[in-house]
């Protein structure tokens, strides 16, 4: 005959048993998503500060800040911002116009300046009156071309400060969607003023990714193809020419004129080690 044996169940062990199984229905040991862990890990660093030297030992700067335009403390940014931007930008696009004059046609930013140039004709155009045009048109678009990112995206931007004044150099805008693959991130923007180039700081603001988000494994980009100095300059910090196995959601009229850069930690670690530099300021 089988006998059985009952067992007293203390109410502490039946409680840890239901807990289990619900962290079980849960799948708590599972990997957060890339999007959820970068929300996570950056939300604690908003307002940090990294100092850096520039090329001439001038100590520059980085500040981190995400992008709420819901945010009134975000919001007073912005119109300094859209300065930087709009004086970043200006000199390549006039570039980027006298070299492809017929995207006054095709490129949506530039026709509303198609009328200086039907009148006159290319050889004739005032360059110094389209250049103020242009810098008030990117200065005014700053928020809906850089800042209102796509649905199931978030973004930051670095800014670089100069050290005494506080005065804005440059930004450099990076984002993360729900459906991007652990350790990807894509920059958005990144440029400086006039008085801010040539210092080396595009590369330290890249290299200050991996301060702020260390387990960055991959990193893309979009350059104009006529930007020969960016693409230069990209390529000596080991970015490289690649093709995507599928273009992005939101394609724009400067995709014909664009090449597509990724950078990839296992093939190199210029920017990393250029981050092992930084100081954190409290």
């Amino acid at each position: 005959m089988i006998q059985w044996h009952r067992f007293p169940i203390s109410t502490p062990f039946i409680a840890a048993c239901i807990c289990i199984l619900t962290l079980a229905s849960c799948n708590w040991w599972q990997k957060p998503t890339w999007f959820s862990f970068v929300e996570h890990e950056l939300a604690v660093k908003i307002d940090m500060q990294l100092e850096v030297s520039d090329t001439s030992d001038t100590p520059v700067i980085f500040e981190l800040q995400k992008i709420d335009l819901e945010s009134q403390q975000f919001a007073e940014l912005i119109p300094d911002l859209s300065i930087v931007y709009a004086k970043a930008f200006t000199p390549f696009a006039v570039e980027f116009l006298k070299a492809h004059p017929d995207v006054i046609t095709t490129v949506s930013d530039y026709r509303p300046f198609e009328p200086y140039f039907k009148k006159v004709g290319i050889a004739n155009v005032n360059w110094s009156f389209v250049h103020e045009k242009i810098q008030e048109a990117e200065e005014k678009n700053f928020q809906t071309k850089e800042l209102e990112l796509p649905k199931n995206t978030i973004g930051w931007i670095i800014t670089a400060l100069d050290f005494e004044t506080r005065e804005k150099l440059g930004f450099l805008i990076f984002s993360v969607s729900t459906t991007d693959p652990y350790g990807n991130i894509h920059i958005n923007a990144i440029g400086f003023t006039p008085v801010a180039q040539r210092r080396g700081l595009g590369k330290r603001i890249m290299s200050s990714l991996f301060r702020f988000l260390p387990d960055i494994s991959r990193i893309y980009l979009r350059v104009l193809e006529a930007n020969t100095a960016a693409r230069k300059a990209y390529h000596s910090y080991g970015f490289r020419q690649y093709t995507p196995e599928r273009m992005p959601e939101k394609r724009d009229d400067y995709d014909p004129y664009s090449l597509y850069l990724e950078y990839k930690t296992d093939q190199s670690n210029v920017l990393q080690k250029i981050a092992a530099i930084f100081e954190d300021l409290a």
